[in-house]
């Protein structure tokens, strides 16, 4: 909270203009105003979450207000609905807005497909900073782009992690170039993708503790297998798929006392199987209301052998 009230003096009109910003971009540089305002406002929910757990109601009210304002700063003084941009077009001031709340969510799908469609105009390739290299994959995945984001992250050519590997990298580094600090955290954003997507493991904040999560693997088109795992305090959750001649075939286990909604891409959720059976009917399997492409499943304690047929 003080750290909030220490920003809220160096902002003007809730528009905070002050640190490094997207940090060592590949060519070009974001505005800081734009990074700052949404870490800004990331903050200010943030507080306002807290105050509401610890029941001070006075000082949620104050926060949500104060989000509320940040926000339509932000939105007055960068986004433009009627051209699908934020500031200049940035990779990363584009990514910030859709992950950050800034826009509605028909701005956001807009935005979030002017954003793939620049990354893909450019082979595939970020034109960003740290901020950008976290932000702009989840941003991709988050709207239906998930092939650009991992063709993004898959690049071997420059400016990519792959490249760095093609160039003997074993650690991550501060910049693409490789002229600065050649073991860093930044531009470490990539892993947690993989677990969250590709893996499809993910955190329920509204039942902490790993009470409940959600797996809902991503299945790229140009990869064959993936698998990860997360230790809790509850025991491990793990979850694997692999394509076979005629279908993907998804491993999920999920430690006692956790229950887990399963997501899996399927073009008919009635013809998934777990199992020797349908899914739909397999023993402590609650099959959920499917969206377009996605079967939607309740699980509880146990390892779980899902088919998705082509």
């Amino acid at each position: 909270v003080k750290h909030l009230a220490y920003l809220a003096t160096r902002a003007e009109g809730h528009i905070l203009d002050i640190g490094l910003g997207d940090w060592v971009p590949f060519k070009t540089r974001t505005p800081v105003a734009v990074t700052s305002t949404a870490a800004y406002l990331t903050f200010a929910e943030l507080a306002a979450r807290v105050a509401g757990l610890l029941d001070e109601p006075a000082d949620a009210a104050r926060f949500v207000t104060l989000a509320r304002e940040i926000r339509a700063a932000f939105r007055k003084r960068f986004v433009d609905p009627a051209k699908n941009t934020v500031a200049d077009g940035q990779d990363t001031a584009l990514a910030l807005a859709v992950t950050n709340g800034f826009l509605d969510a028909g701005e956001a799908e807009r935005i979030g497909g002017a954003l793939a469609a620049q990354i893909a105009a450019r082979g595939h390739h970020l034109d960003s900073g740290v901020i950008g290299a976290k932000y702009a994959p989840r941003a991709l995945a988050a709207l239906g782009h998930g092939e650009i984001a991992y063709r993004l992250l898959a690049s071997s050519t420059y400016p990519s992690w792959g490249h760095w590997i093609s160039q003997g990298a074993t650690t991550l580094w501060e910049s693409w170039q490789g002229e600065d600090s050649r073991n860093h955290i930044f531009f470490g954003d990539l892993s947690a993708w993989f677990f969250e997507n590709l893996a499809g493991i993910r955190p329920d904040d509204e039942h902490p503790g790993f009470a409940h999560v959600h797996v809902a693997p991503f299945v790229p088109a140009e990869l064959d297998r993936a698998s990860g795992s997360v230790r809790t305090h509850r025991g491990t959750i793990a979850s694997a798929w692999q394509k076979t001649t005629d279908g993907v075939r998804f491993e999920i286990e999920i430690p006692a006392n956790t229950k887990a909604t399963v997501e899996l891409p399927a073009r008919d959720p009635a013809a998934v199987r777990e199992g020797d059976g349908p899914a739909v009917a397999a023993n402590g399997v609650e099959p959920q209301s499917a969206s377009a492409g996605r079967a939607v499943f309740r699980i509880g304690a146990g390892r779980y052998v899902f088919f998705v047929p082509r």
